[in-house]
Formats: C-alpha cells, sequence, structure tokens
C-alpha cells in the first residue's frame, strides 16, 4: 500500500470527522471544508490514473467537483449540478463495463430505457425532477451491476468499488428525503455517506481486479 493512499485516507478522515462534528454542533458553513474533502478526492484520482480504467474514475471524480461547484459552493443552478452527476453515473456504466469485459452498448442502451420511463412518470413535477428521476433510475442500475460484480469476481477492486456506490447512492437517498423533508438528521447523513462513498472510489482505482 503506497504512502499516497495512506496520506489520502487520514486527511479525508481528517476532513470528515471535522466537517460533521461542526455539523452536529451547527456553528459554521461547512461547505469550504467538503468542497476541499471531494477536490482532495479528485486530485488523487488523476494523480493514480495510469491506464483506462483510473482515467475513468479521475473523469468521474473530476466532474463530481464541477457538480459541487454548483450544488454546494453556488447553491444554484440545480438542473446543470444534477445534469453533470448524470454524466458522472455515464463513466461509472463504462467502467462497470470495462471491469467485466463487455461491451457497453447493451448496458447503456438499458439504462437509457429505463431513464427514459422514469422521466415519463416525473413529467408533471418539472425539468429538474425529470432530471433526478433520469439520474437515480440510471444510478440504481450502475449499484446492482457493482453488487453483482462484487459478489461474482471477489476481489479488492469489486468490493470497494461496490461500496463506494452504494455509500454515494445511501447519499442521494438522504438528499431526497431531505428535499421531501428537510431535518438536521439527513442535512449530515448526506454527507456522512457522500464523502467516504467518494473515497472508496477513488482508492479502487488501480487495485487488481483477479479474484482472491
Amino acid at each position: 500500500m503506497g504512502r499516497r493512499r495512506i496520506w489520502f485516507w487520514l486527511l479525508e478522515a481528517l476532513l470528515w470527522l471535522g466537517f460533521l462534528g461542526l455539523d452536529f454542533r451547527q456553528v459554521m458553513n461547512t461547505s469550504p471544508i467538503k468542497f476541499a474533502a471531494i477536490l482532495l478526492c479528485a486530485v488523487f484520482a488523476v494523480l493514480e490514473s495510469k491506464d483506462r480504467d483510473s482515467r475513468l474514475i479521475a473523469w468521474a471524480l473530476c466532474l463530481s467537483v464541477l457538480a459541487d461547484v454548483f450544488l454546494l459552493l453556488l447553491d444554484r443552478w440545480y438542473p446543470l449540478g444534477v445534469g453533470i452527476f448524470l454524466i458522472v453515473q455515464i463513466i461509472h456504466t463504462l467502467r462497470l463495463c470495462g471491469l467485466r469485459g463487455l461491451d457497453p452498448k447493451a448496458d447503456l442502451i438499458l439504462r437509457v430505457v429505463i431513464a427514459a420511463l422514469a422521466v415519463a412518470a416525473t413529467v408533471q413535477f418539472g425539468f429538474l425532477a425529470m432530471l433526478a428521476a433520469a439520474y437515480i433510475s440510471w444510478f440504481g442500475l450502475n449499484v446492482a451491476e457493482a453488487l453483482i460484480f462484487a459478489r461474482t469476481k471477489r476481489s479488492r477492486t469489486a468490493a470497494i468499488y461496490a461500496a463506494g456506490l452504494i455509500l454515494y447512492f445511501c447519499c442521494d437517498l438522504c438528499v431526497g428525503l431531505n428535499n421531501l423533508a428537510p431535518s438536521v438528521f439527513t442535512n449530515i447523513a448526506m454527507w456522512a455517506f457522500y464523502l467516504p462513498g467518494q473515497v472508496l472510489i477513488a482508492s479502487s482505482a488501480g487495485l487488481e481486479v483477479s479474484s482472491t
């Protein structure tokens, strides 16, 4: 295990504990700390990008940083932020297909069809809701595929990656709950899940895929 990876985990753990503690006490706006933690994930992924697989993770995390500029720092232009996160999920689909050695066409077509159905079901709620429905349905399929891959492959990459996507997905569930009924718990929980998920996704790059 490299020193860079150890320092990455240590710094992220400190940032995670720091903003959670401040959020519980509600003494200050922790958005800059949270953004720094996500930016660190992207920087680590870029530094670790040595092949197609790790470059896909770098792209996904860099785009996540861009989406968080709108959703976290600026707190505006939500459709743009959600749209960028949808692109992130498309990248994760490409990565999953690459890890499994599959042509991505079938997976992409399936996700487009499911996302289109989700959009059709939410058309009466407006553009942002339609975009969010497409995003979360696409994300859900990625999580399911990652779990299947982890169960069959039994490698460190598969397990860490699947765990990261699950935590990331839990964050988005908390976001949805918070939008329906805002609460301190869901507001804190979304970032309690989000950062560890992104750290695990970043950490899955460059690990072996062979079965253990």
